[in-house]
């Protein structure tokens, strides 16, 4: 274990970073490498590279990597400010405003939520 600031700064010596898994993990580690434009590769078929086509985040797959020149493969993808915001956390307030929409929402369609 290490203090979380001396882990960003490990994050930022990498270049290259795979996950070659098809359900969710290490999801901590997505947003700062996004932040720090690094190189992502992800399996195809996973979640994390849906996650990353519905935010419009660029990415590698990790079954391209063996015809890649090297320069290919190490060459970063540079997300928009716009897009690496879809990945990014909340703030409280946002949230809660969302789900209060949401739920206002509903009650219009149906006229069942928030009825006791």
């Amino acid at each position: 274990k290490m203090p979380y600031e001396e882990y960003l700064e490990y994050l930022l010596t990498t270049d290259v970073v795979l996950f070659d898994m098809v359900n969710s993990a290490a999801l901590g580690n997505l947003a700062p490498l996004v932040y720090f434009n690094k190189k992502i590769y992800l399996n195809r078929a996973g979640d994390i590279k849906a996650a990353f086509d519905a935010s419009g985040l660029l990415c590698g797959c990790c079954d391209e990597i063996a015809g890649q020149t090297f320069a290919e493969f190490s060459a970063p993808l540079l997300n928009t400010e716009e897009n690496k915001r879809n990945l990014f956390a909340f703030r409280k307030e946002y949230s809660r405003d969302q789900w209060k929409m949401l739920l206002e929402k509903l009650d219009e369609e149906t006229g069942e939520v928030g009825k006791e």
